[in-house]
């Protein structure tokens, strides 16, 4: 009799191993698999646009990380320029496609780039020119929240 409990120790204890093997390999891929996933989101991060605006008063600069900016008077706009040739509801900024685009949202006055006017959305650049109306903004992409290219 004792080798027969000797034996379903033995069975009992290679089941009990197999299933703990079997969890920290399960385990182990989950924290791959998460991992992985992690650094996907982190490639997806929205750089950082740095807006240079030459008001009447004075320079402002703006650092927005949205993936849309609305340029306008309105207080709705998360860009706004206080100034008679900006229209409500301006110009949009987006970032899709892994680049950030300008967009002449049916404006008054226009928006140009390097004084050209746009009437599609267009990508933007890191040093490219916006007028907005009489007002001219930078356009600086930052690679990093810490950069200030």
């Amino acid at each position: 009799m004792d080798w027969i409990a000797m034996i379903l120790l033995l069975v009992r204890s290679g089941i009990t191993i197999a299933l703990y093997t079997f969890l920290i390999w399960a385990f182990w891929l989950m924290w791959q698999e998460l991992r992985a996933h992690s650094n996907v989101l982190n490639a997806r991060q929205i750089p950082a646009i740095k807006l240079q605006i030459a008001l009447p008063n004075g320079m402002q600069t703006l650092i927005f990380q949205e993936p849309e900016i609305c340029i306008g008077r309105d207080v709705s706009c998360e860009c706004i320029l206080p100034d008679a040739t900006i229209s409500a509801q301006h110009a949009r900024l987006s970032f899709h496609h892994q680049q950030w685009w300008l967009e002449d949202l049916n404006s008054t006055n226009g928006t140009f780039i390097q004084e050209d006017s746009i009437t599609t959305p267009v990508v933007l650049t890191s040093g490219d020119q916006v007028r907005c109306g009489r007002v001219e903004i930078g356009v600086q992409i930052l690679r990093s929240q810490s950069s200030e290219d």
